[in-house]
């Protein structure tokens, strides 16, 4: 039988054990709790959705601290979010705060990075904080939505709506001649020619009045667009060249045409010349649609 005195000792050595073990875990939650980093501030103005307290903060990647606290700023626009930044981290005048997603979680969480501030827009504040602020910019989604919203903007600006008027104003002018000419007066040939010409300004018509949607959908509908245009382009160019032959072969169909006639024709010829114009512009220059938008100015505190 084990003595008295071997089981005194193991029970000794587990009671030392037992209570060292829970010194060392009583320590190491008082470092975790005492011992606290350093406050900051940064304000928003867009929503934090998913972000947390309790969320990482992290700079380049490498958590550097977590989120204390997240309200609602004193103006009731911005969203102050405090951060807690580990001591031994070094804070730089040259670093921003942005919010960054975790794949596809949903999950936010802070990022702090160095960027030159003259390539991109900050956030700060225009109200005395009781926390070092660190300036924000906006999240990635944020920045693409707001391309769009500008890119969008700065395509309506393009002078789509003049060509549009000219085109109406032209098939008016037309079914209103062809209408008014009796068959003795032109010859079905260059009736064909005017009617078809006609028509095919109704095509462009519906084309510009698209043109807004097509940009907005995808690259795919834009390179449709501009083969739909290259053909009809094309088509009444020959069409205003047929007509133009009709005429100079046919004097006595020269005589009796209206005058009117051949203004059209000239209007004609330069509103698609015009609209040439803006479809090789807009394919030499793309970045006219899909470059970002320019610089926008810093909003100092």
């Amino acid at each position: 039988m084990i003595s008295k005195k071997v089981k005194f000792f193991v029970g000794l050595f587990v009671l030392i054990g037992a209570i060292i073990l829970i010194g060392a875990i009583l320590w190491l939650s008082s470092v975790h709790f005492y011992s606290s980093g350093k406050l900051y501030a940064a304000y928003f103005d867009e929503s934090v959705q998913g972000l947390e307290v309790g969320s990482a903060v992290k700079y380049r990647g490498i958590n550097i601290g977590r989120i204390k606290q997240i309200g609602i700023a004193k103006n009731s626009r911005y969203i102050e979010v405090v951060l807690e930044l580990n001591n031994d981290f070094t804070l730089t005048k040259d670093m921003v705060a942005q919010l960054k997603t975790v794949g596809i979680t949903g999950f936010i969480y802070i990022e702090i990075d160095i960027i030159d501030k003259k390539e991109i827009g900050m956030l700060t504040p225009d109200f005395t904080s009781k926390y070092e602020v660190i300036p924000t910019v906006k999240s990635d989604i944020s920045q693409i939505m707001q391309s769009v919203s500008e890119i969008t903007e700065e395509f309506k600006s393009i002078e789509l709506s003049k060509i549009a008027n000219n085109i109406n104003r032209l098939i008016k002018k037309l079914d209103y001649t062809i209408n008014a000419m009796s068959v003795g007066q032109i010859s079905e040939q260059l009736k064909t020619s005017l009617t078809l010409s006609k028509n095919m300004l109704k095509d462009l018509d519906k084309l510009i009045n698209n043109i807004d949607k097509t940009v907005v959908t995808n690259r795919r509908e834009i390179d449709n667009f501009f083969r739909k245009w290259g053909n009809t382009s094309t088509e009444l160019n020959l069409l205003i060249r047929d007509i133009s032959s009709i005429v100079k072969n046919n004097d006595k169909e020269l005589n009796a045409l209206p005058k009117k006639l051949i203004t059209i024709l000239n209007e004609l010829e330069y509103t698609v010349s015009d609209m040439d114009k803006l479809i090789n512009s807009l394919k030499d220059q793309p970045s006219v649609i899909f470059a970002p938008p320019p610089e926008r100015s810093i909003l100092d505190e």
